[in-house]
């Protein structure tokens, strides 16, 4: 008799149990959904920082680039016969 009472009893703590672990696991997907919109929200407002910085800097390698461009040119104009200019090819020798 206690056993024909006890196995229902069994059966709808089982199921209320099943139940409970059920909505728990749809609770856990759906924050974790919830986490990866605003990780990727977080990256899409860092977006324009990474535009500026990049931008900076593709600012100051062209300001560096025309630098030595200029320095380039100046050195391949100074080339050829002056007079007056000191040999390059002696050795330096100590006083």
């Amino acid at each position: 008799m206690i056993l024909l009472l006890l196995i229902p009893l069994a059966l709808l703590v089982w199921t209320v149990v099943q139940y409970n672990s059920l909505v728990g696991l749809r609770n856990f997907t759906t924050e974790s959904w919830s986490n990866i919109d605003t990780e990727l929200q977080r990256r899409y407002d860092l977006i324009p920082n990474l535009v500026a910085t990049v931008k900076g800097y593709a600012a100051h390698e062209r300001a560096t680039l025309e630098r030595v461009i200029e320095l380039r040119n100046r050195c391949a104009d100074n080339r050829g016969p002056v007079a007056g200019r000191r040999p390059t090819s002696r050795r330096w020798s100590p006083p």
